[in-house]
């Protein structure tokens, strides 16, 4: 899935970064896109969502400081294949004043 979404919207993200760790240099980017379904785990993830509403099967958007955060949840991985391919520019590219925040 990450391949993919970086494949189609990467980009839209300058200085991007494609892992699956949640380690020090990604905590320094202003976009932060998590991909997930029912069997992923986020590595070093720590508490950075804990205070979060995360849906399953939709996408939400959040702000935590000065980060915009694009989490989408489907249950299967091949779901969420085909979740990003349906997604838009639009989807990606959102006006981030409404995104529930993150304290």
């Amino acid at each position: 899935p990450a391949e993919l979404f970086a494949q189609r919207f990467g980009s839209l993200f300058q200085g991007s970064d494609l892992t699956d760790m949640f380690t020090a240099p990604v905590v320094h980017r202003e976009f932060l896109v998590f991909l997930m379904h029912d069997q992923q785990i986020i590595h070093e993830l720590g508490d950075f969502l804990a205070n979060a509403d995360l849906p399953k099967n939709d996408i939400a958007y959040f702000m935590k400081g000065d980060h915009k955060i694009i989490y989408i949840h489907q249950t299967t991985e091949s779901d969420l294949i085909e979740a990003i391919r349906n997604l838009t520019e639009e989807d990606v590219l959102i006006d981030f004043t409404n995104a529930t925040k993150i304290e």
